[in-house]
């Protein structure tokens, strides 16, 4: 690679490289020291290599601080085994970790034993055979400057990892409470009733829970079974209601009450009549005995992708979204 284009790269990372308040200070001044590192990398392409072992082991101390931050004293334990999949492990079975939408569909591991791969979402499997790859490497070869990248990425991942830990955890602990009854409603058949209109749904799910000051923000999503524009979506399967929500609450029938930002409320109706329970069984039925595409694209985890902001690869566009305000 021509120095020009070399140096321009390594300023790109360095200008990357920047953390918030809540970021602990051990951090912020073990990553600074990548830094002069990468300067070196300049004139000696393989100190690239030391900075970008530098950096994962400086994630493996955010997530230690992290554990000691939250409390985790089995972790800290002096005796106890302190590897990177054991810091990973603690952390996302108690929710401190960032949202990611490999989360879905369970968003979350068994709760006894070991946390094996297919529990632990792929990102945190790459992190975890990243940082191997690079303390454990077999050889001295050049690699390429494609994995500069891995630099600023580390230090996105550390900000994301100390964004509001605790309201993280309070927002997927509400989530888990509410989700469950979403899915006895759906199962018994449910209908969204807003504004005199009644639609029945086949899926309804809480997708996240944005714990805030003064309040929270809780977004649905629910899938209707007739379509709500059918020229604009013509030949596709149908995409769901999205709607934000300050408050959610259980009525004496079982059924559930959103209030949404305007001061209105939507109503997610148990109680249906038999036409609506008929349609509800039609739908499955016909379904059932040819499948369905709408959760492939727009199901819960995409969503909650697009909800986040990681909307890599995504195959719907924001207005594909019926928003009730």
């Amino acid at each position: 690679m021509p120095n020009e284009k070399r140096n321009r790269r390594i300023d790109r990372a360095l200008s990357q490289i920047q953390f918030h308040d809540e970021v602990p200070e051990d951090v912020v001044t073990r990553f600074e020291d990548v830094k002069p590192v990468l300067e070196l990398a300049r004139e000696n392409q393989r100190m690239l290599r030391v900075a970008i072992e530098y950096t994962m082991t400086t994630v493996e101390l955010a997530l230690r601080l992290l554990c000691k931050q939250c409390g985790f004293e089995e972790v800290m334990d002096q005796d106890s085994d302190q590897t990177l999949s054991n810091l990973l492990e603690w952390l996302y079975k108690r929710d401190y970790l960032p949202h990611r939408a490999a989360e879905e569909p369970n968003d979350r591991p068994r709760s006894s034993g070991r946390t094996d791969d297919r529990d632990l979402p792929s990102m945190y499997q790459a992190l975890r055979d990243l940082r191997n790859s690079w303390i454990h490497t077999r050889d001295a070869s050049w690699l390429g400057w494609g994995f500069l990248k891995t630099i600023p990425r580390q230090a996105k991942f550390i900000n994301r990892l100390y964004n509001a830990p605790r309201k993280r955890r309070e927002g997927r602990k509400k989530r888990r409470v509410i989700n469950p009854h979403c899915q006895r409603l759906k199962t018994q058949g449910v209908v969204l009733q807003h504004q005199g209109e009644r639609h029945p749904l086949y899926e309804l799910n809480m997708l996240y829970c944005e714990v805030g000051d003064p309040r929270d923000a809780y977004y649905f999503a629910m899938w209707p079974l007739f379509n709500w524009d059918q020229k604009r979506l013509e030949g596709r399967e149908f995409s769901p209601f999205m709607a934000k929500c300050t408050s959610v609450c259980v009525t004496n029938s079982g059924s559930l009450r959103l209030q949404i930002r305007r001061g209105t409320s939507l109503l997610l109706d148990r109680e249906t009549s038999d036409k609506e329970q008929q349609q509800i069984q039609a739908w499955f039925s016909d379904r059932r005995s040819r499948g369905s595409l709408a959760l492939q694209m727009f199901g819960p985890a995409t969503l909650r992708a697009y909800l986040l902001d990681l909307r890599r690869n995504h195959l719907f566009h924001a207005n594909d979204l019926k928003w009730i305000d």
